[in-house]
Parts: C-alpha cells; sequence; structure tokens
C-alpha cells in the first residue's frame, strides 16, 4: 500500500482560522463584559435595598428616620458628628462594628478610627474604580470641621459609594438659592426656601409625597477621586483643596462613618455648577456634587417604599427633582 503523507495547513488557511477566532472573541468580549456589568449592577441594586431596609428598621425602632446628618451646632442633643451610616449597622448585620464605635467623641477621632476604617461591602458598588475598597479616605477626613480642630490629614475612613439624598439645591431658581428637602433631611420644608434650619424627627408619615415616589439613597460613586462625565480629573488632597472649584465638594463626604449626604445638584454643560450656564445634567456629571455611577446610560437609587429603580441620564429634570422631595406636592412619578 502506498504511503499516504498528511497534507499541512497553508499559510492562508491558517490566516483565516486566526481571523475566525478574532472575529469570534470580538463578537463574544462584549457579551461578556455585558454579562459581568449585569452581575455588577445586580449587587449594587441589591446593596440600595439593604440600606433603605435598614432605614425602615431604624424608624420602626427608634421612632425616626435617620437623620441625613449628626450636626451638633443645630441637632438636639447631639453632641459629636456622625453621620446615617453609623446609625444604621445594627440594622445591617454589622452590631459588632457598632458596638466598637464611642458616640462620645466624633466619628473622625483617633478613638473611633478602628471602627471607620472598617470596610463594609453593603456600602460598596461593585462597578467602582475601587470595587473592593481597598483605597480609604486619606487625608480628607474632617475638612469641614475647624470648629473640631481639623483638618486631620493623617486621619483615614473606609469609603462609600452610596449618598442619602437631601432633596435636590436649585441655583437658578428666581428667588435665590433654594432648597427643597427630601426625606432624610430632618429641616423643615419652610427652611426650603432661605429661612433657618429646624431640625425636626422624621417618620415615614411625614413622606407626604407618598414612599413611592420619593427617592431616598442613591449611587455617589468613587468620591475617593475625582470625575467628570466618565473621565478622572486630577485628585483632589488637602493641599489643592482652596484652589480647587466651589462645586467640588469633599470634607465628611465619601465616608460611610461620616455624614455621606448631599443635594441632588443640577450642572452645567462642563460637570461643575456655574450658574452663569444652563442646567443640564443631575445624573452622571459630576461625582463630587450629585448622583453618579459607573453603569452605562444611568445610575441607581433607593426609593422610600423599599425599592431600588434605575434612573436614566435622559431623566426629565423637573420629573427627577418631583421625586427628590418629600412633600413638594408634585404630582410625578417613575411612570412619567
Amino acid at each position: 500500500m502506498a504511503n499516504r503523507s498528511r497534507r499541512a495547513f497553508t499559510l492562508v488557511e491558517l490566516l483565516v482560522v486566526i481571523a475566525i477566532i478574532g472575529l469570534l472573541v470580538g463578537l463574544l468580549l462584549p457579551a461578556v463584559q455585558a454579562a459581568r456589568e449585569a452581575a455588577r449592577r445586580s449587587q449594587c441594586q441589591n446593596n440600595l435595598k439593604q440600606l433603605v431596609l435598614a432605614c425602615h428598621n431604624h424608624e420602626q425602632t427608634r421612632g425616626t428616620i435617620p437623620y441625613a446628618w449628626y450636626w451638633p451646632d443645630t441637632t438636639p442633643g447631639v453632641t459629636n458628628y456622625y453621620g446615617w451610616g453609623t446609625m444604621i449597622l445594627p440594622y445591617m448585620e454589622q452590631q459588632p462594628i457598632y458596638d466598637t464605635y464611642s458616640f462620645n467623641y466624633d466619628w473622625f477621632a483617633p478613638e473611633n478610627q478602628a471602627a471607620v476604617n472598617a470596610r463594609i461591602n453593603t456600602f460598596l458598588c461593585p462597578s467602582s474604580p475601587d470595587p473592593t475598597g481597598d483605597d480609604l479616605q486619606v487625608g480628607l477626613v474632617a475638612l469641614n470641621a475647624p470648629r473640631k480642630g481639623g483638618p486631620y490629614p493623617d486621619r483615614t475612613a473606609a469609603r462609600a459609594d452610596y449618598i442619602s439624598l437631601r432633596g435636590y439645591l436649585n441655583y437658578w431658581d428666581p428667588r435665590g438659592d433654594t432648597r427643597f428637602p427630601g426625606p432624610m433631611m430632618n429641616i423643615s420644608d419652610a427652611s426650603a426656601v432661605g429661612k433657618a434650619a429646624v431640625d425636626v424627627p422624621l417618620t415615614l408619615a411625614n413622606i407626604t409625597d407618598g414612599l413611592s415616589n420619593t427617592l431616598m439613597i442613591s449611587e455617589q460613586t468613587a468620591r475617593h477621586q475625582f470625575w467628570l462625565f466618565g473621565t478622572r480629573q486630577p485628585d483632589i488632597t488637602p493641599a489643592t483643596l482652596a484652589t480647587t472649584p466651589t462645586s467640588i465638594h469633599w470634607g465628611f463626604i465619601g465616608m460611610w462613618a461620616g455624614w455621606q449626604s448631599q443635594w441632588a445638584r443640577c450642572h452645567a454643560p462642563s460637570g461643575l455648577e456655574d450658574k452663569t450656564k444652563q442646567c443640564t445634567a443631575y445624573i452622571n456629571a459630576n461625582n463630587n456634587g450629585g448622583i453618579y455611577s459607573f453603569h452605562p446610560g444611568g445610575a441607581q437609587a433607593a426609593v422610600t417604599d423599599g425599592s431600588v429603580r434605575f434612573l436614566m441620564q435622559s431623566i426629565d429634570n423637573e420629573v427627577l427633582r418631583a421625586l427628590l422631595t418629600r412633600g413638594g406636592g408634585e404630582p410625578a412619578s417613575f411612570s412619567n
């Protein structure tokens, strides 16, 4: 029998096979990335749900919704600075950290460093540039606390990617800068138009716009960095803070133990708060002054009824402002 020699691949055939494999990989990679982002978004959604349910449990147990902030200058009975994240720890299976924390000191005091440096996964969005929370907020703690001897560039605190929504701040209102409070902002409605803030205990019954029509907590991701429209900007440090645009807000925000609360701000096309320019964007414009995520097309927010919604970047500004207030009487809902 004659020997049969095996025919090898020609160079052209090999190149065709490589091209086909490359094409298949190119087609599959976006699908794999989309699946991974869907999983991250789902985990982020679950985190928000756990946080809003912890706020409900706080209200049922202690008789009030947690305050957006605990500020000793205005809050009766409060002698030290701390935030809502600390108050809900017992209701999110973090009792040991809560027991370690001392309310006899400010949250940024040396006595509380061990507690506030604890990484809590529920406060971290997996889509963040630092999803594991390894980057502590270093040297930015208590920059806004001169009454307490700050700043303290040597102190740190574990990050958080979620903020309580105080309501919205409108620089373009004809009456001047006005504030319209949300469900965790413990001020009277009268203070929204410039009158002195009055601390009032809030319950779910105070959310007269309806629990299903009022946002409570949203994403504001990667506060240890500075991002505009998905592009990272030069980092802010204590040394550069004095020359930073006034629309960049640091200090107590970005750490779960701090205030971790902001007014939702509308931004000019630059991503900053420029009163001379048109108000165009609330979502994913500036991660230091508004609702911000790394999810494509929008950001997630927990509603006061315990549900979680995805807010599209294209949402109408008037509808979003209505969803941010607790008692504005606006007819807006998520169906608008």
